[in-house]
């Protein structure tokens, strides 16, 4: 007799997988019956390894077929060896998977891989170390070339130049800067006229180098996208020139620095009304020995105040001075307003001056995604006309001799920002403040998972939804010398105190602390040592699994460790960090 679930069609049930996960699809429906095996093993994967159980792994690739995967994203962030361990399982790799088209290589120490001939899109970030990687990249992509579609690198010197043409390439994305002789080589190894979205970086070499952009940009009559940053200073007249070569163009993203005549909307919609382009974003910058007044950027602002920009393209602009970096900078909106907002910066203003009007300053300044906040608690605030209601990192700075009382703190917190959202929160920052408003601040703040704190102590409450702890030096006050806040007399307190903690970052200073921690919190699956040079001579995996009774009882491949040099001034000094993952 016939289950509910064997009654609906395969393609029903290929929509219900594309809610799942790999594991979930496996673990959930491989072995019920003969059916649900074959449609199982009949269903198209896309199998992501960033952050996997060694467990979760080998189960994975146990139960499924080669052929069903058509992208693969691998990482040795938490997982060493993960190429090594994928051929372990599958010895004949390019053979086996001949529906492969697209690999992902992220945070990989090594990664020779053979891949099969018709593997079309490659992808390679934060790989490292950095003097093998670019090299090895180069192989890949060499044994490619032939059929890449789609190369997206995050150095330049990892695509190949000699004896190497990429006949069909049509995305090429590089996300590092690079000379134009640089790219000028490498566009002589593409067919260009193919090529349809680009994204590059060119910065001066104390030569002019538009002319010669000129001419590559007359060869790209096929470019539909462009994402370019051109480093040097240039004019409207000659961006113009290169820009309007591109027949094809729907969608443009540029930053540049130049000349004033660079931030002329009215110049811009002229330009603009000549193309094809549909989406535009654009950050332009002037250099200036000293601000602009307020009354010279609103200048700017109103030539992007015509109907064109406000009517019929509904394309709003801000602008700001920069004072660090010397510039006066006009941006799209809402593609180029900063994800970060820092109250201690110098001339700190929020929201900038900008062409969208007041009745959609909520949307586009405050239901925005803002990836990091720094507030700083002060008496007497002025509160902002809306609340953030997408922040995901919370940063306090607590300014020396600033007293403000727990009701003023969260009032003018919970007022200017919604907590709800808060999924990160920094209380790194502080010094003097006792652990009272932490803990009123984690009573507010229901949807955080990961807290980075240099106040700590047993008096703690931690809530059981904040799964990730970083823990700083402890310095109760500005005159006292900071501590470590896990020693060997608390150890024992903290490890049932977190319990539900399952990443856990923590600075030490001796070898014991080290065995202590990864012996008794045995809830944790990812903990990161951070120590001074001191234990640099004799910490090393192997001496990790011979002095630990945990790592001793695993496999060595379940846990990593990583290290990390650090550059102080006036003198260097080197600081060492060991993380393992537990399965």
């Amino acid at each position: 007799m016939k289950s509910c679930l064997e009654a609906l069609s395969t393609e029903i049930i290929f929509e219900i997988f594309d809610y799942l996960n790999p594991w979930h699809i496996l673990y959930g429906f491989i072995g019920i019956n003969r059916y649900f095996d074959q449609i199982v093993r009949s269903y198209p994967l896309k199998l992501d390894f960033q952050q996997i159980s060694r467990s979760k792994f080998d189960f994975i690739c146990q139960n499924i077929q080669p052929k069903q995967v058509y992208h693969l994203l691998l990482s040795e962030k938490f997982m060493p060896d993960q190429i090594r361990l994928l051929l372990n399982h599958f010895p004949r790799f390019q053979k086996e998977f001949l529906n492969l088209r697209s690999v992902n290589f992220l945070f990989m120490k090594t990664f020779r891989l053979d891949l099969p001939d018709n593997t079309s899109s490659l992808t390679f970030k934060q790989n490292f170390p950095k003097e093998n990687s670019d090299s090895i990249t180069k192989e890949v992509i060499y044994h490619q070339a032939n059929c890449l579609t789609y190369l997206d690198v995050d150095s330049v010197n990892a695509i190949p130049v000699n004896n190497i043409y990429f006949n069909v390439l049509t995305h090429l994305i590089i996300n590092d800067d690079c000379l134009f002789s640089q790219f000028e080589q490498i566009s002589c190894c593409i067919q260009i006229s193919s090529l349809i979205h680009l994204k590059v970086s060119i910065y001066d070499e104390d030569m002019p180098f538009l002319p010669k952009l000129k001419l590559v940009c007359q060869n790209l009559i096929s470019l539909s996208h462009l994402d370019i940053s051109l480093r040097t200073t240039l004019s409207f007249d000659l961006l113009e020139e290169c820009l309007i070569k591109l027949v094809k163009l729907k969608y443009l993203t540029i930053q540049a620095w130049g000349h004033p005549d660079l931030i002329d909307g009215t110049r811009w919609e002229e330009f603009l009304r000549r193309t094809r382009i549909e989406q535009f974003n654009f950050q332009l910058s002037l250099y200036t020995s000293s601000p602009l007044s307020q009354q010279e950027q609103l200048a700017a602002l109103e030539r992007f105040r015509s109907s064109f920009w406000l009517e019929e393209k509904h394309w709003y602009v801000a602008c700001e001075h920069v004072p660090y970096e010397k510039q006066f900078r006009i941006y799209s909106l809402p593609y180029f307003l900063p994800n970060q907002i820092n109250e201690s910066q110098e001339k700190y203003v929020y929201p900038p001056l900008s062409t969208v009007p007041i009745n959609l300053h909520n949307q586009f300044f405050f239901q925005t995604t803002i990836d990091s906040y720094t507030y700083i608690p002060e008496e007497r605030r002025t509160l902002p006309m809306y609340r953030f209601t997408k922040i995901q990192l919370l940063e306090i700075w607590w300014r020396r001799y600033t007293h403000v009382t727990y009701q003023e703190f969260i009032n003018t917190l919970t007022s200017s920002i919604d907590l709800n959202q808060i999924k990160t929160l920094d209380f790194a920052y502080i010094v003097g403040p006792g652990i009272s408003y932490l803990q009123l601040l984690l009573a507010h703040t229901p949807q955080l998972n990961h807290l980075i704190t240099n106040v700590f102590d047993t008096s703690l409450i931690l809530p059981e939804h904040i799964y990730s702890l970083t823990l700083r030096k402890v310095k109760p006050a500005f005159y006292e010398e900071s501590f470590y806040p896990i020693d060997v007399e608390n150890v024992g307190e903290f490890s049932r105190m977190l319990m539900h903690v399952q990443n856990l970052t923590v600075p030490v200073d001796t070898e014991e602390i080290m065995i202590q921690i990864i012996d008794k919190f045995q809830h944790l699956q990812t903990v990161t040592f951070q120590c001074g040079h001191s234990l640099l001579s004799n910490i090393s995996s192997e001496w990790f699994q011979t002095n630990t009774h945990r790592l001793s009882q695993r496999h060595s491949n379940t846990y990593t460790t990583t290290q990390r040099l650090k550059m102080n001034d006036p003198a260097p000094t080197e600081s060492q960090s060991f993380t393992f993952r537990s399965n």
